[in-house]
């Protein structure tokens, strides 16, 4: 079986790369920007690279992105028990970016093969490449079932309600045998309440990553683009975070 998915950044070896799951600690915190950045980050450094949208029954990349929505996860459901990577390169979009994109039908139910399946789509998707999916927010669909083979990344504001989350999902984490590895990613903004350092103490988690705030270059990436120019806070915040899980 070749390592392949989808025609962009074809990887020259079968070795499986790093799998990372991106999880929010609570709605809105920016779990799909930052999924989007790490993969981005990898492709813009010329590492060959999968991004999954796993949050596949609210997700919405397709749109955010401007990518077809013609052929998604809910194709790969019948065959979700017996995959492989032909499946998913007949599936995944070549990005410009030179990401392999696979995207989440979004619409209700669609997580159920993948409650089961999710640990396999993303191992058999690692082939060859670095893989990041997006989760969602909380732990529920298709995030339980990835974290057997996905080390977790766990964005989250600044606030206190968002480091009583965290709390609260770093346990859940734990209590699924894949805390030891997990991460935190912190989003910074104008109105924070905690510091990073506070919020990981919370959380009990190491912070991995600050996220700051800038408006146009997460338009950029939310859209799918790299953000161009010289002062690039959180794109270099993203690809010191990248360099990182890799």
């Amino acid at each position: 079986m070749t390592g392949t998915v989808g025609g962009a950044g074809e990887p020259t070896a079968a070795a499986s790369g790093p799998v990372i799951l991106v999880l929010g600690a609570v709605g809105g915190c920016g779990t799909t920007l930052v999924a989007g950045g790490i993969g981005l980050a990898w492709a813009h450094a010329g590492r060959p690279a999968c991004l999954v949208e796993l949050d596949v029954e609210r997700g919405d990349l397709a749109g955010d992105w401007g990518l077809p929505s013609d052929r998604t996860l809910a194709d790969l459901a019948p065959v979700a028990a017996e995959l492989s990577a032909g499946h998913l390169r007949q599936v995944a979009y070549p990005h410009e970016s030179g990401l392999a994109v696979l995207l989440g039908p979004g619409r209700p139910e669609a997580a159920r093969p993948w409650r089961a399946a999710g640990g396999a789509l993303l191992t058999i998707a690692a082939e060859g490449r670095a893989v990041v999916a997006d989760g969602g927010s909380g732990l529920a669909g298709a995030a339980p079932a990835a974290l057997s083979a996905a080390r977790a990344v766990v964005v989250c504001p600044a606030s206190v309600a968002g480091a009583r989350r965290a709390r609260r999902l770093a346990e859940h984490l734990d209590v699924l045998d894949a805390g030891r590895g997990a991460v935190l990613a912190v989003r910074r903004g104008a109105r924070d309440e905690l510091s990073p350092r506070a919020v990981g103490r919370a959380a009990g988690m190491e912070v991995t990553a600050e996220l700051p705030w800038a408006e146009a270059e997460g338009e950029a990436i939310s859209a799918g683009r790299w953000p161009a120019g010289r002062r690039r806070r959180l794109a270099s915040a993203l690809a010191e975070l990248a360099e990182a899980l890799a």
